[in-house]
């Protein structure tokens, strides 16, 4: 777990906006008040074990399906990430990965490389997945857009990020746009199956600026 006491503030804000609360222990960053959520890296495989729960939600057994070595793929895709849960009352509601690209164990690039006009993944792009909030704490899209916003502050201030993909539902791609992503390609189908994805990109600042607003 990183210590609080080790972050560096970020070259893209000069400091936490006042509605963002620090907390004093570690490794939880606060978010607004308003909400009494924190959020808290979890960097271990004992630590990402505890927000299994939420990720039971995501239905993941077609991958299962085409990936016969997917637990080991999925165990390495978690030491690679950088991996967040949300915390309210000492209860974990929710948790985003982080994914850097380009080491070919995303789904994002795997799509990517059966669609020709698609945003290439280049150094420093990361996916964004694994997104769950716990349905009976769900406050809207304002919501989402604080534990975006702090998760993405965290991950700036951890690694180095150019570009941010994400393959999704047609649903969730019109409210990333609303956070300034873009769809880059839709109804991209997954090989072998009957499934299909869209795709979005957004660079880094232009994602990051949307979430800022209003925080």
């Amino acid at each position: 777990m990183q210590d609080i006491a080790a972050l560096r503030p970020s070259a893209r804000y000069a400091a936490p906006p006042p509605a963002v609360r620090v907390s004093p222990g570690f490794p939880y960053i606060g978010l607004p008040d308003r909400y009494g959520v924190t959020l808290r890296h979890l960097s271990r495989p004992d630590e990402v074990s505890q927000v299994a729960h939420l990720r039971d939600r995501i239905d993941l057994n077609l991958h299962r399906t085409l990936d016969p070595d997917f637990d080991l793929h999925e165990s390495i895709r978690d030491t690679l990430s950088v991996t967040v849960a949300f915390e309210t009352r000492s209860e974990i509601v929710g948790t985003i990965r982080a994914m850097p690209m380009c080491h070919g164990l995303t789904l994002t690039e795997r799509l990517i490389a059966d669609t020709p006009h698609a945003v290439r993944a280049r150094a420093n792009d990361w996916e964004m997945g694994r997104l769950v909030l716990d349905p009976s704490f769900r406050a809207g899209p304002e919501l989402l857009r604080h534990c975006l916003y702090l998760a993405l502050s965290f991950l700036d201030e951890n690694r180095t990020v150019d570009g941010l993909h994400a393959s999704c539902t047609p649903m969730l791609a019109r409210l990333y746009r609303r956070l300034g992503f873009e769809t880059v390609a839709s109804d991209v189908p997954l090989t072998g199956t009957d499934k299909t994805y869209t795709l979005i990109h957004g660079p880094f600042q232009r994602v990051f600026d949307a979430l800022s607003v209003g925080q």
